[in-house]
This record gives structure tokens, sequence and C-alpha cells, in this order.
């Protein structure tokens, strides 16, 4: 286990907007300013008013009719994560927030005590930059997760925001004396742990974990768990993406395709440029094509089967795409905007044995039909719940590959191919095909459903017939005409 250390931003909405404007009264951070919002930071002066987190607004209201509520603004808090991101990566760069947990930041501090003298130097460093940004921040550096999100909870010492931890023993002992109080529970949870005198995470888990999930809700289950080590608070390892857009004006108006391309190429290897800088790669490229004399534009999209940067995929994609564009006028001008993701270290996965199908030539030809027909021209069946069996399923856009697990069975499994429409025979038996497919040898025990009662009614008979020419088909009689329906065949 290697150090990391915790920074705790409490009550990030009401510092947000202390920002902007201070208040002396009862304030109150609420998910809607509707009667049934939920209270979710409060200041001092509304805590001091008997006002407690979770409570519904028109309660609280009753309770302290001075409150002022404001509705919490999410992309202020989206903004203030990001500035705090990049605040802390001047200390390290493995900076991690944690997920539905606004102001939760986790920083990796393997190896920099050869940067500074101690782990606490450096931590106080780190509360000093963001005091000077006028934050304030709460932070620990232990070996856990949870024990340094149980130690920064638990702080209440202005004078020394900074928690160490010298060993995972004295970190454990903290960890179990933090009151319970300090996390969110829900009030009807909280009352029944205050019936059995469970009041700090030590007594949590002297209880049992069935006992547990039986009587509590997931606030409890959820902090259960990470005082017991089953899991731990889910961080968000994906950092943020920049979208990079490059604008181009031709020289001249052009009509002719290999022209244009190679006007598109130079700009995509600019573009490619800058994702790269960015420490991110192309996993969606749009381009904007402007006519002559006219405000309309023509847009296009290509996504390459993996994030990439290499310029001969992504422009081999547009070539493909525009070959099936017509220009109603020559082309002035074109816009191209990259949509990146970051790049993950892919160097392990050369020293896995490969399988033998080729994933990333399928993915790539898979792309190139997209580009050439669209995102909806490859398609993968959705199972659906539904009583007919041939209405158990629909259709949607493929927008992964992944390979299928090899399942050990003694015997193959029976692949149904369904008909877009069934066919019909009016007969009073079943001729298959005009007996192209030969006599029956055997049929299955009929399986019928029955039902309607909602919709059009319906009495059917499935069964399977094993055709003499070694066809499989699945057909079906309707009871009520008489007649019968092939809805597919078994491969």
């Amino acid at each position: 286990m290697h150090p990391l250390a915790c920074v705790a931003f409490p009550n990030v909405a009401l510092q947000l907007h202390h920002r902007h404007r201070a208040s002396s009264g009862p304030l109150a951070i609420v998910t809607s300013a509707l009667p049934t919002g939920e209270l979710l930071e409060l200041n001092l002066a509304a805590c001091q008013a008997g006002l407690r987190k979770g409570m519904r607004l028109s309660e609280a209201l009753s309770i302290c009719s001075t409150l002022d509520p404001k509705v919490a603004d999410l992309c202020a808090v989206e903004r203030f994560t990001q500035e705090v991101r990049e605040c802390l990566q001047h200390f390290s760069p493995g900076v991690y927030h944690a997920v539905n947990h606004p102001g939760l930041f986790w920083i990796d501090a393997k190896g920099l005590t050869q940067l500074f003298e101690n782990l606490h130097l450096w931590g106080t460093q780190v509360h000093h930059t963001l005091k000077n940004k006028g934050l304030s921040a709460r932070i620990s550096v232990g070996l856990s997760r949870f024990g340094t999100w149980a130690a920064v909870r638990s702080c209440t010492s202005v004078q020394n925001p900074v928690i160490i931890f010298d060993d995972a023993k004295q970190e454990r002992t903290a960890t179990l004396s933090t009151h319970l109080n300090r996390f969110y529970v829900s009030p009807a949870d909280q009352v029944t742990l205050n019936r059995l005198a469970v009041v700090t995470i030590g007594d949590l888990t002297s209880l049992a974990a069935t006992s547990v999930r039986q009587r509590f809700g997931d606030s409890v289950v959820r902090l259960y768990d990470y005082a017991c080590g089953h899991a731990t608070p889910t961080v968000c390892t994906t950092a943020p993406t920049k979208d990079v857009s490059i604008r181009v004006d031709l020289d001249s108006p052009e009509t002719h395709l290999d022209r244009l391309l190679f006007g598109i190429k130079n700009a995509i290897h600019r573009l490619t440029s800058k994702v790269n800088q960015h420490h991110q790669r192309v996993h969606k490229l749009d381009l904007w094509l402007e006519y002559d004399h006219s405000q309309k534009w023509t847009h296009a999209s290509v996504c390459p089967a993996q994030s990439t940067v290499d310029d001969t995929i992504l422009i081999d994609l547009i070539r493909i795409k525009l070959e099936t564009l017509q220009f109603e006028r020559p082309i002035v001008g074109f816009v191209l905007r990259g949509h990146g993701v970051c790049t993950s270290n892919g160097t392990q996965s050369t020293l896995i044995d490969r399988p033998q199908r080729d994933l990333d030539g399928a993915r790539t030809v898979i792309a190139r039909v997209q580009a050439e027909l669209g995102q909806d021209a490859v398609k993968v069946a959705v199972l659906d719940d539904a009583h007919l069996p041939e209405h158990n399923h629909h259709f949607e856009p493929m927008k992964h590959l992944t390979f299928q697990r090899n399942h050990d069975v003694s015997q193959l499994p029976v692949v149904r191919r369904i008909f877009p429409r069934s066919i019909s025979n009016k007969c009073q038996r079943w001729a298959p095909l005009g007996q192209r497919c030969g006599h029956t040898l055997h049929q299955s025990r009929p399986y019928v459903l029955t039902g309607g009662w909602w919709d059009k009614p319906y009495d059917r008979a499935y069964q399977f017939l094993v055709c003499e020419s070694g066809a499989i088909l699945w057909i079906y009689q309707d009871r009520l005409d008489g007649t019968w329906h092939m809805i597919g065949t078994v491969e």
C-alpha cells in the first residue's frame, strides 16, 4: 500500500455561493425550489436554527421562516471540480475525484518524499495553495481511501487542517472511532441506529453483514462495506476531455473531391497534433462543409473503430463519407471538430496472448461500413420481455464489438433465424415451402400460447418440424382461424 491524500471541501455549493455573496442568516442549498426539494448543505446559522440535511424545504421553512434557499448550481460545481483538479495536479499527476461526492478528491502521494522533506510539509503546502485561492479544505494523508475520508470528516480543528497517519494501525483506530453523524445517513436508518446504540464506525462493523443488509438502506450498507474493506469509494479515473476545432477557409471555391480531401488531410494532421498534446485520442470526428455564397452547411460525422490519432485512419473514413454526399454548390471552407478521450496505458496489452480472431480488424471494417451507410447500418438484436416468442427482441445500432465467451457444452445450441414476416399457409396441414424441404420426418409437441385480453386475442400452437432435407422449421398454427405460419428456421 502506498500513501495517498484525501482533500475534502466541505459544503462546496455554499463555498461557491459565498464567493459572490456573503450571508450571515440561515442559508441552505436545496435540490429544487419546490416544497418537496431536499436540503443538501446548511450554513452554521441554519444548523443552529434546528435544520438538518435531507429535510424537505416545506418542513424547513415551517421551522425557520427566515431561511434563504438556493438551488444547487451543478454547472458551477463542475467548473469547481475542474479548477481544483488542475490546481492539485501541480502537486501530483494522480488526482481523482469521488463519484457522487462533490468536493472530495484523492491524490496519489507515492514518491513525493524525494521532492518534499515529509508528507506533512507536502500536505501543508497543498492546504496553503488552496487557501490562497479562497478555498477551505481539509487534508489527511494515509493508506486507504475510506480511512483518509473518515479522517477529514471528523476533523474540526481549524488550526490543524492537515492530518498525517504514520501507519495503518493508527489510521484504522481513528477510522473506527469516527462518529456516524459525520456521514450522511437517512433519517429512518438514524432512528434504528440510535435504538441499537450504534454511534461510531466501529459499532457498525461489529454488526453481522446479513443483519445490516436486511435492516438498513443503501447509505448504511455502503458505509458498512467501506469500513469492512468489502468496497472502496468510487472515483472518476477519467480526466476531463477537450474538443479541438479547426476552421479552414479555402483560397478558391472547390468542387473537386480529391483536392478537397487534400486540404482536409492537412487540417486533420493539425487537429491530431493538438489532440495528442492534450494526451488524448480522437473517438469522433465532425466535419462541416460551407457552400459558396450561402449560409447552408453540410455535416458529416465519422467514428473510428478505436480512439486514435492516426491521420490515415481518419482521412480514410472521411473519404468514404464524402463519396456518399452530393455537393449542392462549390465548397469555400470547412470546420473540423475532434472529440477526444484520454489515452490509457496499453503497454501491458502487448504481453498478453492475443486471440486468433482479429477484433481490431472487425471493428475497422464495421467503422468503414458505418462511414459509408450511416451509424445505423450495423445493428444487433436485444432481448425484450414479450409474451409471443417472435416479439421478444428488437434491433439497436451496434456501439461496441466484443468477443463472445465460448461455453463448454456437450451439444451445440440451436439458433433460431426469425423472418421479418411470417410465411402463411391457409391449408389444413402445413406444406413447407411448396414441398421444397421434403416431407416432415419429425415434429415436436405443440407449445400453446393464448392471451390477448388487453389486445387482439390469439391462440397459437408452436412446433418445430424436421424435414427430409435436413431443414428445421419453426411454425405455429393459429387455432382461431386454422391457418399455419412459418416464422423462422433453426440452425
